[in-house]
């Protein structure tokens, strides 16, 4: 994160802020990872309160907090932005963040393979442009904003996100706090299944990273049944990708020490076999490789990277 004015931050929350001499350089919601120069915000929740906490990031150097409205406690000399909803003023500010980036937003979700997909797109990338990513597996209503305030300077040209969610609507929410102009969904399968009635149930809800109107391009796993849910959401255009079905737009093949990939037939680049071991890798790096080519590499810079 860009060190910004807390009255900026504030203006990004839509809350209201006095026009004081305070830097914030960073953003954290646990107290033990909060550093100098944070914003901490206050989330409440079902074991431990952040209001609880509001001493112990004021030792740390953090120089101001979000609360909630009804706060009355004291400010242990931090600056206090009170707010109706902690979490919600948190998603705004990330929000109104990626806003201000010129960076092209790249989501990625799946039942498994999301990570290791996202690390992949963001390697090959990374080869030929500025490219921040999400840390680690960050990828819920929380993390996510993090990632993006805390691992984005917003000179960038691509921002590489992880989109997870344990319930419907989850993801829906992600992409309106950074709409994707370019969505991978890696794989559909029965993970989070108590929270849902059926696989396809699974595959609605995954297909929420298509949702936004700002989505011009998703990529798909083409080897579901449910493909059609995949396919249909949203208005953006879909490419389907397999390593078992040669019907779909780009298919990976294994041919004697080489990966090679084809699209409706035709040959298009090779891959060495040694560099990806394991099958599910062969899947997400298919999924990383037609997002890269989609977003302006060429295959020989993807198969060079690569190796």
């Amino acid at each position: 994160m860009k060190p910004s004015s807390l009255l900026q931050i504030a203006h990004y929350m839509q809350i209201a802020c006095k026009n004081l001499p305070c830097t914030i350089s960073g953003v954290s919601v646990d107290s033990r990872l909060s550093t100098n120069g944070d914003l901490f915000f206050a989330l409440p929740g079902a074991m431990v309160d952040g209001h609880s906490f509001l001493a112990d990031v004021a030792t740390k150097g953090a120089v101001a907090a979000v609360v909630k409205c009804d706060y009355a406690g004291p400010n242990y000399g931090m600056e206090l932005l009170h707010s109706e909803d902690v979490l919600a003023s948190l998603q705004l500010l990330a929000h109104n963040f990626v806003k201000q980036s010129r960076a092209i937003t790249v989501a990625v979700t799946g039942s498994v393979g999301k990570t290791t997909t996202k690390d992949f797109i963001t390697t090959l990338l990374k080869s030929k442009y500025k490219v921040s990513s999400s840390p680690g597996n960050s990828n819920s209503q929380v993390g996510l904003p993090l990632a993006i305030l805390n691992h984005s300077t917003l000179e960038e040209d691509f921002l590489v996100l992880e989109m997870g969610m344990t319930h419907p609507g989850q993801i829906a929410k992600l992409v309106q706090i950074a709409p994707p102009s370019l969505a991978v969904i890696t794989s559909i399968a029965l993970v989070h299944a108590g929270n849902f009635d059926s696989i396809e149930e699974i595959a609605r809800a995954k297909a929420e990273l298509f949702s936004h109107p700002d989505t011009k391009l998703g990529i798909y796993p083409k080897e579901y049944n449910f493909g059609e849910v995949l396919s249909k959401t949203g208005s953006s255009r879909k490419l389907a990708f397999s390593t078992k079905l040669s019907t779909a737009d780009y298919f990976l093949d294994t041919l004697k020490d080489n990966l090679t990939l084809f699209t409706h037939g035709e040959s298009l680049s090779q891959f060495p076999l040694s560099n990806l071991p394991g099958e599910h890798n062969h899947h997400n790096f298919l999924a990383a490789a037609v997002a890269a080519r989609n977003l302006g590499m060429s295959w020989e810079e993807i198969r060079l990277a690569q190796m």
